[in-house]
């Protein structure tokens, strides 16, 4: 029990020590599991437990880290302490989320936003704010509005909190980049970089910088787009998160898309796919399947690219994600074209617009309707 005692103490003096809890990782999680079975200490391993989750939560161990925030939960609850129900919903959603689990994360995070308001604690009515916006960029929906953004951006000026403000500017700059709202997603992107630069932080910067590259890309800057994926690149290899390696493969091989460097991009997509088929992450999956099968398509490998696509597919019509779905169907028109079967591209096409009416309203949709009726248009040209 002294030696519990003495680790507990250890994690309350590191707890914010990343380089400290990477070394430490597997005696943290058998102290904390411990200490959730051993009344004396389940306050504090519950507070050491919450405190360290943003980082354990990024590590490729993750699922474990998730399975003790439920032993978690349990003790908090007969302990009927809503703000530290608030902290452990918040951390689970999280955990979630990085898994690609839209449904359970929303859950949490609701609950999260509930057990906060219960207990008036702003700081966790802001994570869970934040929450709810990184959601948004597993499956966007109606319920993503400026007023909603706003509300978050005043309550974390208010809050003071560097930390929830800079986690805040990168869940918007994540948001903005998916919707397409690209000028909004650079803005939030310097500034949530120069926030986690100030903090120390590494591993936010890194992801950070991801952002930044994903968003130049969009815009069509592809020289500052290659510069942030090497920032982004360089600073990965300092830390432990586990999905570095699929972000920078993926990237890459998109970037090697829009530069129609198409055997380079297909190589580094089927690397892409291979590291998100181990992670088990059914967005990541989705994603590195459908722009492989871009890259398949121009290079005219077309059985392959409608076995990519049709993947693809499946993953996005499971998740219900309706932008996604509308874009692959977008994709397999056009592969039906370059195939040379223009009535049955029109038919994919048509779906692909059908598809894209029940998305939100946002710059992505629109774009991607612009696209789906200009091919629609030379297809019509060529019969």
């Amino acid at each position: 029990m002294e030696a519990l005692r003495e680790h507990l103490d250890e994690l309350r003096e590191h707890c914010h020590d990343v380089h400290w809890l990477a070394a430490h990782a597997d005696r943290l999680y058998t102290t904390l599991e411990v200490a959730l079975n051993s009344p004396p200490q389940v306050n504090d391993a519950i507070e050491g437990l919450i405190a360290i989750s943003p980082y354990m939560l990024t590590r490729s161990d993750h699922k474990r880290w998730s399975a003790l925030l439920v032993d978690a939960l349990v003790n908090a609850q007969l302990l009927q302490d809503d703000e530290v129900q608030a902290h452990i919903w918040a951390q689970m959603g999280e955990g979630y989320y990085v898994a690609g689990r839209h449904s359970e994360s929303r859950l949490a995070f609701e609950t999260a936003l509930e057990r906060a308001g219960q207990g008036r604690t702003r700081e966790m009515i802001l994570a869970a704010y934040i929450g709810f916006i990184k959601l948004q960029s597993l499956r966007p929906d109606a319920g993503f509005n400026t007023t909603f953004v706003q509300e978050a951006l005043n309550l974390a000026r208010q809050l003071g909190n560097t930390t929830l403000q800079a986690r805040l500017y990168s869940a918007l700059t994540f948001v903005f980049t998916r919707r397409q709202e690209t000028q909004a997603a650079i803005g939030y992107g310097q500034t949530a970089y120069a926030c986690w630069r100030q903090i120390g932080n590494r591993l936010e910067m890194a992801r950070a910088a991801f952002m930044l590259a994903d968003a130049y890309r969009l815009v069509g800057n592809l020289v500052q787009a290659d510069q942030f994926l090497e920032t982004a690149a360089s600073l990965f290899t300092r830390v432990e998160y586990a999905s570095s390696y699929y972000l920078v493969t993926y990237e890459t091989g998109v970037l090697y898309l829009h530069q129609q460097e198409f055997i380079s991009a297909r190589q580094w997509l089927m690397l892409a796919l291979q590291e998100a088929i181990k992670l088990e992450h059914p967005h990541y999956i989705a994603l590195a399947h459908h722009s492989l099968g871009i890259a398949q398509i121009e290079l005219k490998r077309f059985s392959e690219a409608e076995k990519s696509l049709r993947e693809a597919l499946a993953i996005w019509a499971k998740l219900d994600h309706k932008h996604h779905h509308a874009y692959v169907f977008h994709a397999l028109g056009y592969l039906e074209g370059r195939r040379g079967y223009p009535q049955k591209a029109l038919l994919y096409l048509n779906m692909a617009l059908k598809k894209c009416y029940e998305a939100p309203e946002m710059d992505a949709r629109q774009t991607l309707e612009r696209l789906i009726r200009e091919t629609i248009a030379e297809l019509h040209e060529m019969t």
